[in-house]
């Protein structure tokens, strides 16, 4: 609102209705005496409904994508995930291939070109495609 309007101050039509008229002494600029209000309550209340409904609302987008799977997750422990492929033991896993990842297995899930995408193993945890597994599946 560019202007305010002062109902004591307000001319009235012959209806009887006070006639709306802009203050033009630069109230968009907040240039006037102190003692005027410059916007209603209800614009500000508005406004600061708008804004915190906003704040949630993004609040929520960020909240909305699933936790990272740690490596001391009991599934993860149980099935040997590690989140960088070359730290495999070997020795405890012989089916590990050179080169096989979370990358090219059959269980992950989601748009290529993120680091941290969604696998069928571990529902609702997203995994490194840099990391590998024991339930590794080649790609066909």
């Amino acid at each position: 609102m560019l202007g305010t309007f002062h109902p004591k101050n307000a001319e009235h039509s012959k209806t009887g209705e006070p006639k709306m008229e802009r203050d033009s002494r630069g109230s968009f600029l907040h240039i006037g005496p102190m003692n005027k209000c410059l916007i209603s309550r209800r614009t500000f209340v508005e406004t600061m409904v708008l804004a915190a409904t906003t704040a949630v609302a993004s609040r929520s987008a960020v909240a909305d994508e699933p936790p990272k799977l740690d490596v001391n997750d009991p599934a993860a422990v149980a099935l040997g995930y590690v989140e960088l492929a070359s730290k495999v033991d070997t020795h405890k896993y012989p089916t590990y291939v050179q080169g096989s990842n979370c990358d090219n297995c059959l269980q992950l899930q989601g748009k290529p070109g993120n680091n941290y995408r969604p696998c069928s193993l571990f529902p609702g945890k997203l995994v490194a495609v840099s990391g590998w597994c024991s339930g590794w599946t080649a790609e066909m």
